[in-house]
């Protein structure tokens, strides 16, 4: 890696920092569904004047939404990050001794035409679905449908 590379790669980092720090101090005043339901309310009937009241009120300024854009290109495959480290922990899990992948894994989150399936391999097919549970145990959770091919 160059340097000019790694300048960027660290300013990136450092603006990523920054507007996760803007992003957390917005979320801990309140979760974002009342905060939102709160701002509606508000809004009802205000006039331009009010509404920019409102904004402030809330700390909803401009700062804020930078900050959520940034996050959002910094952060924008998060879901592949997600899908990748949910397989890869879990396949030491759920394969058999003798059983071997056969085709390359699908790690990333969303469809490959040439690869309908996240794994195949010798033994079955499986796709994976990760979510975190939100019952009463807070626990990540890893879900594969393992399909018998025979």
């Amino acid at each position: 890696m160059d340097t000019s590379s790694a300048h960027q790669d660290r300013e990136e980092a450092k603006r990523l920092s920054t507007a996760v720090g803007v992003l957390t101090d917005f979320l801990s005043r309140q979760p974002l569904t009342l905060a939102l339901a709160s701002l509606e309310h508000r809004l009802e009937g205000a006039d331009g004047t009010n509404a920019m009241r409102i904004a402030e009120d809330s700390h909803v300024v401009p700062e804020l939404l930078a900050s959520a854009l940034t996050a959002r290109e910094s952060l924008g495959r998060i879901n592949d990050l997600i899908h990748a480290c949910g397989i890869l922990l879990v396949l030491p899990h759920i394969l058999g001794d003798e059983e071997r992948i056969t085709v390359r894994p699908s790690l990333g989150a969303g469809n490959d035409p040439s690869r309908p399936y996240d794994l195949e391999t010798d033994q079955r097919i499986a796709e994976f679905k990760l979510a975190r549970w939100r019952g009463a145990a807070r626990t990540p959770c890893a879900s594969a449908r393992p399909s018998r091919t025979s």
